[in-house]
């Protein structure tokens, strides 16, 4: 397995670098953020305010899984072709060790970036008397990540890593367009009341909503799993598919 993983970083490591990069620019930004409010004793904010914080420490985190199509964007691409194919189905550990170690990187490379999160929300906790936790956000984040990587690679390896692409892309937009529908014609009410972070941390703890936050991790495992065995049973119909 240390083979095949070695052979997957060695694949993508110029991907790799560019992600670090601005990984640590996005952590840094927001490090940097939440301690110059601390020190600009801006810290007991109203109700606007913390929402206004909060918005941006979202994107900041989706941001950071968005990073991710730096990796994924050529982790099938680059090894299409008969030469890595023949190479997956006669190495000792086949087809099972071959896109396991993708399956595991990729898996391996999401809890990272959550780790990184709880990291940064216990040190700010620690030196900033109010600092916004972003740990959940980021786990949410990759619970959905890891879906979207399940749909993509399970594509990938049977239609081609463009058709695997094209599938993400298509779910995300649908999911863009069911939030600005939701947007436009939906009760946004929440968003005016007098303190909308708080109304908002009610409405998620409370409801179905808590149900889908809830299950969702267990989803996510289920569905990347399903997608890991999936992947080795179609790997042979769709290595006549790839380009050379």
């Amino acid at each position: 397995m240390r083979g095949y993983l070695y052979h997957n970083i060695v694949l993508v490591k110029s991907n790799l670098i560019a992600m670090g990069v601005f990984e640590a620019l996005l952590f840094g930004a927001w490090t940097l953020f939440v301690v110059l409010r601390e020190f600009s004793g801006d810290t007991a904010a109203a109700g606007d305010d913390m929402t206004g914080v909060a918005v941006i420490g979202g994107l900041i985190v989706l941001t950071s899984f968005l990073l991710m199509e730096l990796v994924s964007i050529d982790f099938f691409k680059s090894c299409e072709g008969t030469r890595w194919c023949s190479f997956a189905i006669s190495s000792p550990g086949s087809v099972e060790g071959y896109l396991g170690a993708k399956y595991k990187l990729l898996l391996g490379i999401d809890l990272l970036i959550l780790l990184l999160w709880l990291l940064t929300d216990t040190l700010l906790g620690a030196f900033c008397r109010e600092s916004l936790p972003l740990a959940s956000v980021a786990f949410e984040c990759c619970c959905i990540q890891l879906i979207l990587q399940a749909v993509e690679i399970a594509f990938a390896v049977r239609l081609g890593a463009a058709f695997g692409s094209y599938c993400k892309y298509i779910f995300l937009t649908l999911i863009g367009i069911a939030a600005l529908v939701y947007g436009l014609f939906g009760d946004i009410s929440i968003f005016q009341q007098e303190d909308p972070l708080a109304a908002m941390t009610e409405l998620v703890s409370s409801g179905g909503i808590l149900w889908v936050i809830a299950l969702l991790p267990y989803a996510a495992l289920l569905i990347y799993g399903a997608s890991y065995r999936y992947a080795v049973k179609v790997f042979r119909k769709g290595v006549e598919l790839y380009e050379d």
